[in-house]
C-alpha cells in the first residue's frame, strides 16, 4: 500500500496512511499537488509550475510563491525531512515519486485502458474486463476536480478542461460496457444501476435511454420504459433541437407492441430439478447473448438430455429476448415445410395456406427479438427427398428477414448450415471406478454430475434414500449407462420397489428392461429401448444395417476395423456419428454407447446369420491384427506395437474371448503368439494364466487321444503358455506340473521351438524353487536349441535365464559375461525391453562385485527405457535393482523410496517372488541406513512371503541377511543361530553346494568370525 492516496475524481481529498489531510492553506498548494501527481512521467521545472501557477506575477515573484506553496505542500504531508519522501526536488527540477502516491484517476484509466487492449471477442462478453470496469467506475466518484476553480490560471484550468474532458468520456464509455454486460446475462438490477449512472453523467446521452428503455422493458415495466422514451425527447428537444434517432424510435415502437400483444413465453414445464452440464450451460449462456450466434443446435444421441438442457438455458435467459421464448416440438413430423406452419400455431399469426403462412411467420417475427426453440429436429431432417435444402432455405429467409431471432435447436444430427453453432452432448461425468482412497466412494458419487443427478431422483421416489450407504451401487449404476441421463433418471424409478443393488444387477443382465413406472412421461422416454426405437426408424436400410454390424465392437474401434469386419465406409461411419449413434474420438476412431450397443446387438440377432458371421470376421480380424505385431513385438518397434495393442485391447480380450467360447482354433491359433507376447511384455500376469487358462481347458483334446496333431499342438501351446504365466504368479507346484507335460509332448512332436519354450519356463520354476541343477540343465538345453534354430529372441531370452541362474550360483564374473552377450544381441535386434533388462541384470551382478556407481548408471538407464516403452514389470524389476544399488552407494533415503515403489508395483503385478525379493533388499537398506529395527521387521515380512511360496532358497537367503544383521550389531549367538537355520534349510537339498557358494561370497568373512562354516563347504 503506498503512503499518500490522492482522490481527484470529483472533490479533491488526499489520505495518508488512511488518514485525511486538510491543512494545504490554499487551492495552490492543492492545485501544485494534482499537476506533480498526475504529470509524474518526469521532473517539471521551476518556470514552468511557476508560471502554470502564477501567470500574471513577475518571474521572481512566481519562483518564490512556488518555493513558499512547495514548502507548504511537504508540511501538510508531514514530509519535512532533508530528502523529501514524495518528491524529487533540485534547484530547477520538481517531480513526484510514483512509487509512494498513488492517484485514483491514474488507476481509473489504467483498468479502462486494460480493458481496450485485452484480447477478447466481445468487451460485453468479458468477465475479466467485467470484473475491471466494476473497479473503475467504483473509482469515479465524480468528474475531474469537481468544484475546483483557479481564477486568472488559464492554463492550469485548460489542462484541467482536457483531462475532465477524456475521464468523463471513458467514464461513461465504461458504464455503457458495463450495464450491456449485465444486460446479456440477466442481471437487470444492475445493469439499470449502470444504465442511470451514464444519464447522471450525460442526460443527452441517447445509447444510454435506448439501453434504459431496454432493461426497463426486459424488467416488465413497459410503462417506464415508455416514459423514459418521452424524457429522452424531452432532453434531446431541449439540448440540440432534434428528436431521437431511428434505432431509438425502432426500439420504442417495439416495446409499445409489447403491451397489445402476447409475449409467447410458456415453455413446458419441467418437473425435475436440473442437475449438472454447468460447464454446457456456460457456453450456451455465451451464445445465447451473442449477436453472432442466430442458429444453436444441441446434439446427441436418445436420452442424452438434449430437450432439458435447451429449456433451461431458455428459461435462465428468457430475459435476453424481449419479445420472449417460443417452444415448438417437432416429434413426429416428417415435412420441411411444416415448420412453418407450426410457427404460424404457436405464434397465433394466422395463415391458413403454406404461402400466406411462411408470410405470415416473417412478418410477424420481423420486428421482433425472441428465441425459437425447435425440440426434436432430427424427425425433419428425416423426412424423404432432400430435406436438408428445403429447411436451409426456410431459415436462411427467416435469419434474413427477422434480424433479432435466435434459433435454439434440439437434434439427434447436426443441421449442416454455415449459421450453425453446435454443442455435442455426452453422458454426465461418472464416479470412477478406483477411488483415489478407500472412503472416497461417497464423496466421489456427490462429486459427479451423474451421481447427483441420481441422488436428485432417487430421493423423489424414496423419502428416506441415503446415498452413504448406497455409494458403491450408486456409481455402479451410473457407470453401466454410461451417465447417459435418461437411463439413470429410469433406474432410479425402480428404487421404492427395488434395492440400488438389485437396480445394478438387474442393469447388469437386462438394460432393456430398464424403463419408466411413471405414466406421465412421453412415450418415447418411458424405456430407453423406446427412445432407441425412435432413432432406428429413422435411419435408412442400409444405416440400419451398419448401426447393427457395429454392436459386434467392444469399445472404441477403428473405421479400419469397422471397413474389415463389418463392410462399413467411413462416410457412413460419419453419417452415424452425426446421427449421434457413435462418436468420434479421432479422425478415424469411433466409440458406441454401450447401451447403444446392446440396443444394436438385439436388432443385429434378429437377423438371421448375421450375428454369427460378424463374430467370427470379428474374431479372424484382431487375431490377425495380433499376429502382424509379433515380429514388432520382439524388435525395434517394440513400444509401437504394445501401444497399439493397448488402445484396441478390449476389443482385442474379446476376440480371443469368443474364439475360445466358440471353439474356433483357426482364430485362436492366429492370435496365440501376439497374445501371449503383449500380456507378458505389459505385466499382465493373472490375464494371461486366465485367458491361456480358459483356452487350454477349451481345446483340451478329449479320452480317446485325437488323431488330429494340428488340434493337439495347439492345446500343448496353450498348456506351455499358462504355465509360463502361473510362474510369474508364483504358483510354482502348479506351473511345474503343466510345464513338465509341455516339455515332454513337444519332444514326442520333436516341436524343438515350443520344447525350448517350455524348458525356459520350466528352468524358472526349478530356479526359484532352489532346484538349481535341474534349472541349468534346462536352460542350457533351451539355449542350445534356440542356437541351433537360429532364433535370436529366443536366444536373447535364454541368456537373460542362464545368466541368473549363474549369478543366484554366485559365478558373478560369469554371468556379467552372459548378461554382455544378451545385451549385444537385443542391440542388434533393436528389441528394447531386451535392452533395458539386460542392462538392469548388469547393474545387479555388478553392485555384488562392488561397483555400485556403474550398478546406479546402468539400473537407472534400464529403468528410463522401460518407463518409455510403458513396461510395467521391467519398471518394478528396474526399481528393485536400482534401490538395491543407491542403498550400496549411500543414498538411503533415495534407496528406500525406490524400493517401495517396486514393492507396490510387483504387489500389483501380482509377482508373489519378486515381492518377497524387494521386502528383502528394503531390510538390507534399512540396514545400511543404520535402521535395525526396521531391517528387521523387513526380512521377517520377506521370510513369510518365501514360506508362503515353499522357496527354500529364497528363506535360506533372508536368514542369511539376518543373521549379518544380528553380527553387525554385535550379537554373535543370534548371528550363529540365523546362519545354522539357513544351513539347515539347504542340508538336505541336492544342491546346497552351489547355493553356499553365493552366500559364502556375500558373508565367508562373517561365518570364519563367527567359526560356523558349513561342513559341507571349504572356504
Amino acid at each position: 500500500m503506498k503512503q499518500l492516496a490522492l482522490y481527484v475524481l470529483g472533490p479533491f481529498h488526499v489520505t495518508r496512511q488512511g488518514v485525511p489531510i486538510a491543512d494545504f492553506r490554499s487551492d495552490k498548494v492543492r492545485a501544485l499537488l494534482a499537476y506533480l501527481a498526475l504529470e509524474r512521467d518526469r521532473p517539471r521545472r521551476r518556470d514552468e509550475l511557476a508560471s502554470l501557477l502564477w501567470p500574471d506575477v513577475p518571474d521572481q515573484v512566481a519562483r518564490r510563491n512556488l518555493r513558499l506553496s512547495l514548502h507548504r505542500l511537504r508540511r501538510a504531508l508531514d514530509d519535512e525531512e532533508e530528502r523529501s519522501a514524495f518528491f524529487e526536488i533540485t534547484r530547477d527540477t520538481v517531480q513526484c515519486r510514483p512509487d509512494v502516491i498513488w492517484v485514483d484517476a491514474l488507476a481509473f484509466e489504467e483498468l479502462v485502458i486494460a480493458v481496450r487492449r485485452h484480447a477478447h471477442e466481445a468487451i460485453e462478453s468479458c468477465h475479466a474486463c467485467a470484473e475491471r470496469l466494476t473497479k473503475a467506475v467504483e473509482l469515479y466518484r465524480g468528474d475531474f476536480l469537481e468544484g475546483f476553480f483557479l481564477k486568472d490560471c488559464l492554463a492550469f484550468s485548460e489542462w484541467v478542461a482536457l483531462r475532465r474532458e477524456r475521464w468523463h468520456a471513458l467514464a461513461v464509455m465504461a458504464l455503457f460496457w458495463l450495464a450491456e454486460y449485465h444486460r446479456r446475462r440477466g442481471h437487470l438490477e444492475t445493469a439499470q444501476h449502470y444504465a442511470r449512472r451514464q444519464l447522471e453523467l450525460e442526460p443527452w446521452r441517447e445509447e444510454a435511454h435506448r439501453q434504459l428503455m431496454d432493461i426497463l422493458a426486459r424488467l416488465g415495466q413497459i410503462s417506464a420504459a415508455l416514459a423514459q422514451y418521452e424524457a429522452c425527447c424531452r432532453v434531446l428537444a431541449e439540448e440540440f433541437g432534434v428528436e431521437p434517432d431511428e434505432r431509438t424510435q425502432h426500439l420504442y415502437r417495439r416495446i409499445r407492441r409489447l403491451r397489445r400483444q402476447r409475449v409467447p413465453n410458456a415453455l413446458p414445464s419441467r418437473p425435475t430439478s436440473f442437475v449438472g452440464r454447468e460447464r454446457e450451460l456456460a457456453w450456451l449462456s455465451e451464445r445465447l447473448t451473442d449477436p453472432r450466434a442466430r442458429l444453436i443446435t444441441v446434439v446427441g444421441p436418445p436420452g442424452v438430455g438434449k430437450t432439458r438442457l435447451a429449456l433451461e438455458a431458455a428459461a435462465r435467459h428468457a430475459f435476453a429476448f424481449l419479445h420472449g421464448v417460443c417452444f415448438v416440438s417437432l416429434a413426429g413430423e416428417q415435412a420441411p415445410e411444416r415448420l412453418l406452419d407450426l410457427l404460424s400455431d404457436r405464434l397465433d399469426c394466422g395463415g391458413q395456406h403454406r404461402r400466406t403462412s411462411r408470410q405470415q411467420v416473417f412478418r410477424f417475427l420481423r420486428e421482433r427479438e425472441m428465441l425459437l426453440l425447435l425440440d426434436n429436429f432430427e424427425d425433419l431432417l428425416a423426412a424423404p427427398g432432400h430435406p436438408r435444402q428445403e429447411i436451409a432455405k426456410i431459415l436462411e429467409a427467416l435469419f434474413q428477414q427477422a434480424p433479432n431471432v435466435k434459433v435454439l435447436v434440439t437434434s439427434r444430427e447436426p443441421l449442416r448450415l454455415r449459421w450453425e453453432w453446435l454443442l455435442r452432448l455426452e453422458g454426465l461425468k461418472c464416479p470412477p471406478e478406483s477411488p483415489k482412497r478407500t472412503g472416497d466412494v461417497e464423496s466421489d458419487v456427490l462429486a459427479s454430475p451423474a451421481g447427483r443427478l441420481f441422488v436428485a431422483r432417487a430421493q423423489q421416489v424414496r423419502w428416506d434414500f441415503d446415498p452413504r450407504g448406497e455409494a458403491r451401487h450408486v456409481a455402479r449404476i451410473c457407470r453401466l449407462v454410461e451417465g447417459l441421463p435418461l437411463g439413470i433418471e429410469l433406474a432410479a424409478a425402480w428404487l421404492d420397489r427395488l434395492s440400488c443393488r438389485e437396480v445394478a444387477d438387474r442393469l447388469q443382465h437386462h438394460l432393456s428392461s430398464l424403463a419408466t413406472p411413471f405414466a406421465d412421461v412421453e412415450e418415447r422416454h418411458r424405456s430407453l429401448w423406446a427412445a432407441f426405437e425412435s432413432s432406428w426408424y429413422l435411419l435408412s436400410p442400409d444405416q440400419q444395417q451398419a448401426f447393427c454390424r457395429l454392436a459386434v465392437f467392444a469399445g472404441s474401434f477403428t473405421a479400419r476395423a469397422a471397413r474389415e469386419v463389418a463392410g462399413i465406409s467411413e462416410a457412413m461411419l460419419a453419417t452415424l456419428a452425426d446421427k449421434s449413434l457413435l462418436r468420434r474420438l479421432s479422425p478415424h476412431r469411433y466409440r458406441m454407447h454401450e447401451l447403444l450397443r446392446a440396443f444394436a446387438r438385439e436388432k443385429l440377432h434378429a437377423v438371421a446369420g448375421e450375428a454369427e458371421d460378424m463374430a467370427r470376421r470379428y474374431r479372424h480380424y484382431y487375431a490377425g491384427f495380433l499376429q502382424a505385431r509379433v515380429n514388432d513385438l520382439q524388435g525395434a518397434r517394440q513400444k509401437e506395437a504394445l501401444d497399439e495393442i493397448r488402445e484396441e485391447w478390449t476389443n482385442v480380450r474379446a476376440a480371443w474371448t469368443g474364439a475360445v467360447t466358440s471353439g474356433d482354433a483357426d482364430a485362436v491359433r492366429t492370435a496365440l503368439e501376439g497374445m501371449y507376447h503383449f500380456l507378458e511384455l505389459s505385466g499382465r500376469f493373472r490375464e494371461g494364466a486366465e485367458l491361456f487358462g480358459q483356452a487350454g481347458a477349451a481345446f483340451a483334446p478329449a479320452p480317446p487321444s485325437p488323431t488330429d496333431q494340428v488340434a493337439r499342438r495347439l492345446w500343448e501351446q496353450l498348456l506351455v503358455r499358462q504355465g509360463w504365466f502361473l510362474w510369474r504368479l508364483g504358483r510354482y507346484a502348479e506351473a511345474r506340473e503343466i510345464l513338465q507335460r509341455g516339455v515332454n509332448l513337444a519332444r514326442q512332436r520333436q516341436d524343438e521351438r515350443e520344447e525350448a519354450l517350455a524348458l525356459g519356463a520350466l528352468g524358472l520354476v526349478l530356479h526359484n524353487t532352489g532346484e538349481y541343477q535341474q534349472a541349468r540343465r534346462c536352460y542350457e538345453r533351451s539355449l542350445a536349441l534356440y542356437r541351433r534354430r537360429e532364433d535370436v529372441w529366443g536366444t536373447g531370452r535364454a541368456l537373460a535365464r542362464y545368466g541368473l541362474l549363474l549369478y543366484t550360483l554366485g559365478e558373478w564374473e560369469r554371468a556379467r559375461d552372459v548378461f554382455e552377450e544378451g545385451l549385444e544381441i537385443a542391440h542388434r535386434t533393436g528389441e528394447q525391453r531386451g535392452a533395458a533388462f539386460f542392462s538392469a541384470y548388469l547393474g545387479l551382478v555388478n553392485g555384488d562385485l562392488g561397483q555400485h556407481l556403474r550398478a546406479v548408471e546402468q539400473c537407472e538407464a534400464a529403468l528410463e527405457r522401460c518407463q518409455q516403452t510403458g513396461d510395467e514389470y521391467g519398471v518394478a524389476l528396474c526399481l528393485a535393482y536400482l534401490g538395491r544399488a543407491l542403498s550400496h552407494l549411500g543414498r538411503h533415503g533415495q534407496a528406500q523410496q525406490t524400493l517401495d515403489e517396486a514393492l507396490d508395483r510387483f504387489r500389483e503385478l501380482g509377482d508373489g517372488h519378486a515381492v518377497a525379493y524387494t521386502m528383502t533388499q528394503l531390510g538390507e537398506a534399512c540396514r545400511l541406513a543404520g535402521d535395525a529395527d526396521a531391517a528387521r521387521q523387513w526380512f521377517e515380512r520377506s521370510l513369510a512371503a518365501y514360506r508362503e511360496l515353499d522357496s527354500h532358497g529364497g528363506m535360506a537367503e533372508v536368514l542369511g541377511f539376518m543373521g549379518h544383521l544380528a553380527f553387525t550389531q554385535g550379537h554373535a549367538d543370534e548371528a550363529r543361530r540365523f546362519f545354522q537355520r539357513s544351513f539347515d534349510l539347504l542340508a538336505d537339498h541336492p544342491d546346497a553346494g552351489p547355493r553356499l557358494a553365493q552366500f559364502a561370497r556375500r558373508w565367508g568373512e562373517v561365518w570364519r568370525a563367527l567359526q560356523c562354516t558349513p561342513a559341507s563347504l571349504h572356504i
